[in-house]
């Protein structure tokens, strides 16, 4: 699977692979997270794209039709979303102009496959008669429909993608650089485009909104809120994600909660209703909501998760920002064991950005020959490259990385051999 980004953020254009892990490193402001929100933006744009286009037809079509159903047709408002339904189901794709429409919906009754049983007959018939009819008001409406359903999927495609990049890029997703391309993206597998239904993505970049995450998951057994981030759920954009089959767990499933339960082995109760339990891995004199839980275990009971709920699978593409941020050393080595395993156990696909050599080696060491590792370059102009790194630059970058270790070891040296002949 191959993604590209062009125009956006100090990003000129920058090309990555998706098979197994896709490890991103280099320093803090090189764009490292630029290429992890925007592949979210655009699988959340792509996936769920039908139930998304229905729900926008829904709710354009109520701001239509029911202002002034309400107004003058109170008795009959459950017609009116019965026949917002219909055309939801039946008008995409057709050539449409007031005139026709009015002929459809004349004709909706008798041949259209609906029924007027369930509502006053004579009612449904006279609020038919006023929408096919000639009033400027009827006109004005069945010209907003027609409309509506003349936009093309392309047109479609970019609106959700501009409304998801503007969402995670704080209504800024264009470059920031002059002269850059125009903004895009494009992400493709074996030379076709990703279409609905193949993929779910999930971003994780701030541990904070973790409980919300949580509770997404035990409200909807069967999906997840397709982020965490503090931006995409305050600007209530995602949607609970592709349902999942509630299949018993395998044994890599049980592999894997063993490897996570070594790392920490607290567990979250769901209760409907009410707010998720945590169960801590010692007593506690009382009850513990997920928000009580500390920022580093809060991944390692994601991933748990994740996996309990039939989620972590084939289609699930996770980009993770910096998840060592909350991570002791030791558990930096024992998360990127799991996600390694994650990837080749269940199929998951893991975009990783990071700045930790703990992380990046543990990551290159598990990963074997399922991981890419990327590096990350901002020139003179602030403009920044990613390169694919062979097995020296994988050691040029480790090397980098734990240059600071260096620099403090000598440090530590000098203040030792300064105090020996201070004495």
């Amino acid at each position: 699977m191959r993604f590209v980004v062009e125009g956006i953020g100090k990003i000129g254009r920058a090309e990555i692979l998706l098979d197994g892990i896709t490890l991103i490193v280099g320093e803090n402001n090189t764009g490292k997270s630029t290429i992890g929100k925007a592949l979210f933006a655009h699988v959340n744009s792509v996936c769920g794209f039908s139930r998304r286009m229905k729900a926008t037809y829904r709710n354009e079509l109520s701001h239509i039709l029911f202002y002034h159903a309400i107004m003058e047709y109170r008795d009959i408002i459950g017609f009116v979303h019965d026949l917002i339904d219909e055309m939801i189901d039946v008008l995409p794709g057709k050539e449409l102009n007031p005139s026709s429409l009015a002929r459809w919906i004349k004709h909706l009754v008798d041949g259209g496959g609906m029924s007027a049983d369930d509502y006053e007959t004579e009612r449904v018939e006279k609020y038919l008669k006023w929408l096919s009819g000639r009033s400027r008001q009827a006109i004005s409406f069945r010209g907003q429909i027609c409309k509506l359903f003349g936009i093309e999927r392309d047109q479609w495609e970019q609106m959700f993608l501009s409304d998801d990049l503007n969402a995670v890029f704080a209504n800024q997703p264009q470059s920031l650089l002059p002269g850059a391309l125009s903004l895009s993206t494009f992400l493709e597998d074996n030379g076709k485009p990703v279409e609905d239904g193949e993929l779910d993505a999930l971003f994780l970049d701030d541990v904070e909104t973790f409980p919300s995450l949580m509770s997404s998951i035990d409200e909807n057994e069967d999906g997840f809120r397709r982020s965490s981030t503090k931006y995409v759920t305050r600007e209530n954009r995602q949607v609970i994600a592709t349902h999942r089959s509630s299949r018993p767990l395998s044994e890599n499933d049980n592999r894997l909660l063993a490897m996570l339960d070594e790392i920490y082995a607290g567990t979250v109760e769901r209760q409907p209703g009410k707010t998720s339990i945590l169960h801590e891995t010692f007593k506690t004199t009382e009850e513990l909501g997920v928000s009580t839980s500390s920022m580093g275990v809060r991944p390692i009971l994601l991933s748990k998760h994740l996996i309990a709920r039939n989620i972590a699978d084939g289609r699930l593409v996770l980009i993770l920002d910096e998840p060592e941020v909350h991570l002791h050393p030791a558990w930096q080595v024992a998360y990127a064991r799991v996600l390694s395993a994650m990837s080749e156990l269940l199929g998951v696909r893991i975009l990783i950005t990071t700045h930790s050599p703990y992380f990046m080696k543990a990551m290159l060491i598990n990963g074997n020959r399922q991981i890419r590792c990327y590096g990350t370059d901002v020139d003179e102009n602030g403009r920044v490259s990613l390169e694919l790194l062979d097995k020296d630059g994988v050691a040029d970058r480790y090397e980098s990385m734990i240059a600071p270790f260096d620099e403090l070891a000598a440090e530590q040296l000098e203040a030792e051999i300064t105090e020996e002949e201070e004495r």
